[in-house]
C-alpha cells in the first residue's frame, strides 16, 4: 500500500521506472498459472480483486491472460461529516469519486515465461 502510494506522484512513469519496478514482478505473479497454492502476494489486493482472481481462475488453477494498471485520480465525495452522517443514518454513503488519469502498464501478458506487451487480436 505505502509502495503504490508513491506512483500517485508525478511523473508517475517515471516513478514507474525507477523506484516501483516491483510493479512489473506483481503482474508477472498475478499472470503466472504455475504458482498454485503459493501466493502470498494476494494478501498485498483489496479483498474484491482477491475473491474476482480466486473465483474466476485460481480455483480452476489458472490464471488471467492479461493485466493492465491505470490511474485514478480520486477526490473524497463530499466533507467528512457529510460522508459519516450518510453512512450512520442511511447505512451506507458514497466515500469516494474517481476519475481516469491514464493507462500506467498497457495491457501484458506472459509469453514464452517473460511479461511481454500483450499481443491482442482485434
Amino acid at each position: 500500500d505505502w509502495n503504490i502510494w508513491f506512483i500517485g506522484f508525478k511523473p508517475h512513469k517515471a516513478y514507474l521506472q525507477r523506484r516501483e519496478v516491483w510493479l512489473y514482478n506483481l503482474l508477472e505473479k498475478i499472470l503466472n498459472k504455475n504458482t498454485t497454492n503459493q501466493r502470498p502476494w494476494l494478501n498485498l489486493l483489496d479483498q474484491t480483486a482477491i475473491d474476482l482472481l480466486q473465483s474466476k481462475y485460481y480455483r480452476q488453477e489458472g490464471a488471467p491472460q492479461f493485466a493492465k494498471v491505470d490511474m485514478y485520480h480520486y477526490r473524497m465525495a463530499a466533507p467528512l461529516q457529510t460522508i459519516l452522517y450518510d453512512q450512520w443514518t442511511k447505512g451506507s454513503a458514497t466515500w469516494w469519486n474517481r476519475r481516469y488519469e491514464e493507462s500506467l502498464i498497457p495491457p501484458v501478458e506472459i509469453l514464452s515465461g517473460k511479461l511481454s506487451l500483450a499481443r491482442i487480436d482485434a
